[in-house]
């Protein structure tokens, strides 16, 4: 028998092995931080807020469409002002590589707009690092060049809570998760259906509203930090961050299933190649 203890230790036991292809992968340190894993590495995560160990992270092959998901050189501010490598707060990672945006106080329309390719697809889940400066509320919207999708999802990130608005009817956001961060930051996890599958290029926008369930836009000038946008087609929820910065620019990025194997008695053995979360 094997007795293994994956929430209070970083070591495998010795009869086990990982095996994962040297493509990055993340995990969140027991300091919290996002941390980029090289070939081999178990995963061993923690819970962002309360740093308790959650276990050995094991996941399927995802892909990330965002294909600058962190370089914010190539975002566009709408009605606003975006300051990249903002100095005055450290990303998820420990960089200094967050992007601030500040809304016209006079403009009608204020977002920031991350490009993505077209992406054949009826449901996805999207997920992005947020930080509030001046204001908690953020939306999001999905729309594509055609204008046959445009949906508006206002989250609340101090109570936790969101509502969406779909101005072409057709798709549904089945869930909302608020993933907190010990130093303010949170990782918002929004999956959606129903999405008419029209394979044109779409991008991701986000912006502060003011007023429930609407992207109204007040003489304000609000701000908030945004880092590591994430878009992964028929996925039913978000899976561990996958890293586009530091790999092929304008690239979608693939991250390998986690595989382990047992060898006893001299023998290798094939485990678990993936499963949904933890073990």
């Amino acid at each position: 028998n094997i007795m293994c203890d994956f929430r209070n230790s970083e070591t495998l036991h010795p009869a086990l092995s990982c095996r994962r292809k040297a493509i990055r992968s993340t995990r969140i340190n027991r300091y919290g931080e996002i941390e980029y894993m090289g070939y081999g590495e178990p995963r061993f995560d923690y819970d962002p807020y309360t740093l308790k160990p959650r276990g050995l992270l094991i996941e399927g092959q995802r892909t990330n469409k965002v294909t600058y998901s962190e370089d914010a050189a190539q975002w566009l501010a709408a009605g606003g002002v975006k300051n990249n490598n903002h100095s005055s707060t450290r990303a998820p990672d420990g960089s200094y590589t967050a992007t601030m945006f500040t809304r016209n106080g006079t403009a009608n329309q204020a977002n920031l707009q991350i490009p993505m390719p077209a992406a054949s697809h009826t449901y996805h889940t999207v997920s992005a690092f947020i930080k509030p400066d001046t204001n908690s509320k953020v939306f999001y919207q999905f729309v594509t060049t055609n204008a046959v999708n445009n949906l508006y999802v206002y989250l609340n990130l101090d109570s936790e809570t969101y509502s969406y608005t779909d101005f072409n009817g057709s798709s549904t956001v089945q869930n909302v998760w608020f993933e907190k961060f010990s130093d303010g930051w949170v990782r918002v996890k929004i999956y959606c259906s129903g999405f008419a599958n029209t394979g044109a290029a779409s991008g991701l926008r986000f912006g502060t509203y003011t007023s429930t369930s609407t992207h109204s836009y007040s003489n304000s000038t609000h701000s908030f930090y945004l880092w590591g946008c994430q878009f992964e087609s028929g996925a039913l929820r978000a899976s561990s961050y996958i890293p586009v910065a530091g790999l092929t620019a304008g690239s979608e990025v693939v991250r390998q299933s986690d595989a382990y194997s047992f060898t006893l008695n001299g023998y290798r053995t094939h485990g678990a190649k993936y499963t949904r979360g933890y073990q």
